[in-house]
């Protein structure tokens, strides 16, 4: 058994001629006019490079990603490796021959320190220039 909107619609399809009256056939006349008419759009002339770029995209994020694990992963492994091997070789941790520096932990520091800015000021300064 058909429901009355299958048989208003069959009705309609068959009767072109605009003779079924009521507010559903010509609501339904103004649907089927309307998806007998093709749409006009138009896509920007770059659209395929655009979705092609959007793809190399997601594809470097993922292989960035991946490359991120496999580091991570590797650390932890290099890390578990490390205490294995201090636990199980008693390894005891002595300055041997840097006994010098023990006298010069000032210099040490501001040697570390002055490295630290001279590379925060070329950071600034190549992001300046070339930026």
């Amino acid at each position: 058994m058909k429901s009355s909107d299958i048989l208003l619609q069959e009705s309609i399809e068959r009767d072109r001629t605009g003779t079924t009256n009521g507010p559903d056939a010509i609501a339904y006349k103004i649907v089927f006019n309307a998806l007998e008419k093709q749409p006009s759009f138009s896509l920007h002339p770059s659209f395929a490079e655009k979705i092609i770029q959007k793809i190399k995209d997601a594809k470097e994020g993922q292989s960035h990603r991946r490359d991120l694990i496999w580091l991570g992963l590797g650390l932890c492994a290099f890390i578990m490796a490390s205490i294995f091997v201090i636990l199980v070789t008693n390894l005891k941790f002595t300055l041997g021959v840097f006994t010098f520096l023990s006298n010069y932990g000032g210099l040490v520091f501001f040697a570390i320190v002055l490295v630290g800015v001279l590379q925060l000021v070329e950071k600034i300064l190549l992001k300046r220039i070339f930026f």
